[in-house]
């Protein structure tokens, strides 16, 4: 699951960190 693509506001805080993590 790529969190990254996600377009969540409110998730795209915490995607954000994994995007950069992964």
């Amino acid at each position: 699951m790529t969190g990254c693509e996600s377009t969540h506001i409110e998730f795209k805080r915490i995607i954000s960190r994994d995007c950069v993590v992964h």
